[in-house]
C-alpha cells in the first residue's frame, strides 16, 4: 500500500516535487497551441490591410469553438471585424494581431494602412480558461458593438453614457466579461460591456 502511494505521489508531483511546475507547463502548452491564422486566411480583408499585417508579423488568434458554444458563429473566422468606429459613413477595420503570443487590437481607420490605432495589448495567455474535460481554451474575440448594444450594457452607476455617434469595438473574454472601446474626441474610451 505504501509503495503504491509513493508511486502515485511521484507520478503526480514528478521528480521536482512540484505540482505547480507541471500545471504551468500545461498552460504554457495551451498558449502555444492557440490557433493563430495568417492574414491571408481572411478573404474579406482588404489586400492593403493583409499586407500591413504580414509586414508587422501579425497572426490572428482564434477562440476555441468550445468557448463560443453552439451558435451559428461557431465555425466562422473571428477577430477581424469592420464597422464605423470613428464616424458614420467611414468603414474601419479592427483586427486582433498576435505577435510573440501577445495580442493588440489594430484599428485601420478608413481601411488605410497608413492610419492605424493600437489598443488593448494583452498576453494571449490571459485569455486562456479551463474548460470541460480538463481542456484549456483560448477565449478572446472582438465584435462590433452597436450604439444600442452599448446603451443596453452601460452601467447605471457610471456618470452618464457618452453621446453615441457610431459603433464601438467589444473586446470579449468569452463566457466571462467584455469591454467596449469607443473612439471619442481623439482617444479611446473604456466603456462597460456585458458581464
Amino acid at each position: 500500500m505504501r509503495i503504491v502511494l509513493l508511486v502515485c505521489t511521484f507520478a503526480l508531483f514528478g521528480a521536482s516535487g512540484s505540482m505547480q511546475v507541471r500545471s504551468a507547463d500545461v498552460w504554457e502548452a495551451a498558449d502555444r497551441a492557440v490557433l493563430r491564422l495568417a492574414p491571408s486566411a481572411f478573404p474579406t480583408l482588404p489586400p492593403i490591410i493583409k499586407h500591413d499585417l504580414e509586414r508587422r508579423g501579425c497572426t490572428v488568434p482564434q477562440p476555441d469553438p468550445a468557448a463560443i458554444g453552439p451558435t451559428p458563429d461557431r465555425d466562422r473566422l473571428h477577430n477581424v471585424i469592420r464597422g464605423h468606429f470613428q464616424r458614420g459613413g467611414q468603414t474601419d477595420w479592427a483586427v486582433v494581431c498576435s505577435r510573440n503570443r501577445v495580442s493588440t487590437i489594430l484599428v485601420f481607420w478608413g481601411g488605410r494602412a497608413t492610419n492605424v490605432s493600437e489598443l488593448a495589448e494583452r498576453p494571449d495567455a490571459g485569455f486562456l480558461q479551463g474548460w470541460v474535460a480538463d481542456t484549456i481554451v483560448f477565449s478572446r474575440a472582438i465584435e462590433v458593438a452597436s450604439e444600442a448594444h452599448i446603451r443596453e450594457h452601460f452601467r447605471r452607476d457610471e456618470a452618464k453614457p457618452p453621446v453615441l455617434e457610431h459603433a464601438g469595438i467589444e473586446d470579449i473574454f468569452l463566457g466571462k466579461v467584455s469591454t467596449v472601446w469607443y473612439w471619442r474626441t481623439g482617444q479611446w474610451m473604456h466603456l462597460t460591456g456585458a458581464d
